[in-house]
């Protein structure tokens, strides 16, 4: 009596996980383009836009532009737009020699967090 209820319940879920895998194209471009995320591509820009100039190659960085598309990586934001954008918007502000200087600061930190795993902790004060 009882493997017939277990039987319908693994059934019901095979369905559910086929259902979740079916994600069209038009949900997630809502998700991307939601209120709050659209506020945050506008605000990635033009924190992107703000650092330390100078004539040095050395002494030029655009930490601010890094540390959004950190803290959004930690939130679990889509960052793809958001570093697009900040990209451009280095470039646009700093010129091409300091978005090369960004562009491999953020490779750098994208290799370390993939071969560094965060550890995620739920329900943490």
């Amino acid at each position: 009596m009882f493997q017939n209820i277990t039987g319908d319940l693994r059934d019901n879920k095979n369905e559910y996980k086929e259902e979740n895998k079916r994600v069209s194209t038009k949900d997630v471009l809502k998700r991307l383009f939601a209120k709050q995320n659209i506020m945050l591509y506008i605000i990635t820009f033009m924190i992107s836009m703000v650092g330390f100039d100078d004539n040095t190659l050395i002494f030029s960085l655009v930490p601010f532009g890094l540390a959004i598309i950190a803290g959004a990586l930690g939130n679990n934001r889509p960052i793809g737009i958001m570093y697009v954008l900040s990209l451009i918007g280095t470039f646009l502000k700093f010129g091409f020699n300091n978005l090369l200087v960004y562009f491999i600061t953020s490779l750098v930190f994208f290799v370390s967090i993939l071969l560094i795993r965060p550890k995620i902790q739920d329900n943490v004060n």
